[in-house]
């Protein structure tokens, strides 16, 4: 009894006495399992010393922990969102990342896709006064299909089909003011950033539809054709936490 209580007092831990009680009779416990073992293991004509020679000679491995992750309570710009569902501030080997989070607006997580594309707005003339007034990108590409189609079938890194939409021109201001978080997450998965002029799903007539520029927060349509001229198209999720 005094030598479990000078071992915990010599390593600065303050013990109970109910606590040093419990601890001893666990520890009888396991020496009178050990004895019975060692006990069957002298009847099949083994020593101790062989007994313990064969354990020592055993490469015991701890076994593997495995740590659970969880969706924290606020989710931030610049986290990861996983094919999984998962959303973190941690970049987890050998879990698949599908996109970034751009912004949180109530319940709802609107994150950038890894990839992007050079593409014209729409093939040909195309008119849809329907998304001129939709500050939702989902519900404006869900009217400019032709338009929007990359990002509609968008289908990579665990995105479903579907999944993905072109940001309205609010949209993609609101993604700005997140720009350096997302970036530098983009930058740690060796994603493309978000750089340059990108198309919005706003059109502002029958000739043009607004862009973005993510390098400095300008927006223009003026002369600039939507299915004669280019700019990169990025998808994004819209994910309900």
């Amino acid at each position: 009894m005094h030598f479990f209580c000078c071992v915990f007092c010599l390593r600065g831990i303050k013990l109970g006495q109910e606590t040093i009680i419990n601890l001893n009779n666990y520890i009888m416990k396991k020496k009178e399992k050990l004895e019975q073992f060692y006990l069957q293991a002298q009847k099949l004509g083994l020593s101790p010393q062989e007994v313990d020679e064969y354990f020592l000679s055993k490469d015991v491995k701890a076994p593997a922990i495995v740590q659970e992750y969880q969706t924290p309570a606020k989710v931030l710009p610049g986290m990861y969102v996983y094919a999984d569902g998962l959303i973190s501030a941690e970049l987890i080997a050998d879990r698949q990342v599908k996109a970034v989070v751009g912004y949180v607006e109530g319940k709802t997580v609107y994150a950038v896709c890894l990839k992007e594309r050079y593409l014209p707005w729409s093939s040909g003339y195309l008119e849809v006064e329907a998304s001129r007034n939709k500050t939702s990108g989902k519900e404006a590409t869900a009217m400019i299909l032709v338009a929007a189609q990359w990002s509609y079938d968008y289908a990579e890194d665990g995105v479903i089909q579907g999944e993905a939409f072109l940001s309205s021109l609010t949209e993609l201001e609101k993604l700005f003011a997140n720009k350096a978080a997302i970036n530098a997450s983009l930058k740690a998965l060796g994603a493309a950033l978000l750089e340059g002029w990108y198309w919005s799903s706003t059109e502002n007539d029958i000739l043009s539809a607004w862009l973005f520029d993510m390098n400095f927060g300008n927006r223009l349509t003026s002369n600039y054709s939507k299915y004669n001229n280019g700019s990169s198209v990025r998808p994004v999720l819209a994910i309900q936490l």
